[in-house]
């Protein structure tokens, strides 16, 4: 019988044209050296993180937030106004946390907030922003306070914990999910009250967008990124070439709305996943990422093709920069990423 659905799933793969293939879950790709380069050019009008048009006169202030991803807190809110989705490990077995990017909007609310860990900052320290998040670890050795006195967050004014500095008029428990995957942060008011007030500069890291769809070899319609067998956190990512954009679905949940949004799926132009290595602090409740500076495998979709490419960053200021199977650095469809830092035992499945 399980010969029968095998060679059957074959036919109708063969009859739709469709092929499955787990890529090779390839670390390393030639050697792309984490040496400094400068930042690319600030077109006025036009957003560095997502090339799409925005107010010319509107100040550049990127705010960070932890969001959870656990079934449970499905569906998020907020998050079709994030430029970027992050997801990272957030323990073993193939459990994952998200951030979520805000600059070019500032959503009333978002959520659901939860707590922060080390590598967390290691990103936001990328962007320079504010770093919103609920709780955090204290764990010796991958203590987020340690992190934040390194890179100076409390200090400028911008780390936002809601339960340590009980900040209780920005984060708030909500009856939209059960606890503790309630607990939802004022963006816009946080924004306003808090990070305007600082008359910060802070400085862009725009990433290079075309309007021209890529030329790669490899179609691919569909990405199914599983880690380390979780279904839990496994999401699929299918495109749609008359929008040139990708929807997520989960597996336990189906379609990736916004619980705040129209009820359609929330669209995304590029889809990354950034190969670095996964270490814990003596627990498998405390992740790091130990190789986020230095370099790696990009495994890189859009425009419904797939580039075997490649990233560097040379240290925790300066930007991630993405190549492709050139070397050169890449330009993204304008739009909404998802980047996803992901071990070797994240699977990728393509169609």
């Amino acid at each position: 019988m399980k010969k029968i659905l095998t060679l059957t799933l074959m036919a109708c793969l063969l009859v739709s044209g469709a092929f499955a293939e787990i890529l090779p879950a390839t670390m390393q790709r030639g050697m792309v050296m984490p040496v400094s380069r400068p930042n690319n050019p600030v077109i006025q009008g036009v957003s560095s993180t997502t090339g799409l048009a925005i107010d010319p006169n509107r100040a550049y202030a990127p705010i960070l937030m932890t969001v959870d991803n656990n079934q449970y807190a499905l569906p998020h809110w907020g998050i079709d106004d994030a430029d970027i989705m992050y997801e990272l490990p957030i323990q073993s077995q193939g459990w994952t946390r998200l951030v979520a990017l805000f600059s070019d909007k500032y959503p009333q609310e978002a959520g659901p907030v939860r707590s922060a860990r080390v590598l967390h900052l290691d990103l936001n320290e990328e962007w320079g922003g504010a770093m919103c998040h609920y709780g955090q670890q204290e764990k010796e050795g991958s203590d987020v306070n340690v992190a934040s006195r390194e890179y100076g967050l409390a200090k400028k004014g911008l780390k936002f914990d809601g339960i340590a500095q009980r900040n209780e008029k920005y984060f708030v428990r909500v009856n939209y999910h059960p606890a503790p995957h309630n607990v939802s942060l004022f963006v816009d008011k946080l924004y306003s009250e808090e990070i305007a007030p600082l008359n910060m500069v802070f400085n862009p890291r725009p990433f290079l967008f075309t309007d021209e769809k890529p030329v790669a070899d490899r179609d691919v319609n569909s990405i199914t990124i599983t880690h380390d067998g979780n279904k839990d956190t496994q999401a699929t990512y299918s495109y749609n070439p008359e929008r040139n954009s990708y929807m997520r679905s989960t597996t336990v949940k189906g379609a990736y709305l916004d619980l705040k949004g129209n009820g359609t799926p929330v669209e995304y132009s590029n889809i990354i996943v950034q190969r670095t290595r996964l270490t814990y602090n003596k627990s498998t409740l405390a992740p790091l990422l130990p190789d986020v500076v230095g370099s790696g495998a990009a495994e890189i979709f859009m425009g419904g093709k797939y580039i075997a490419g490649s990233w560097s960053r040379a240290s925790m200021q300066e930007r991630t920069i993405f190549y492709d199977d050139m070397g050169n650095e890449i330009a993204l469809q304008r739009g909404k990423s998802w980047i996803c830092l992901a071990p070797e035992s994240t699977s990728i499945n393509v169609e």
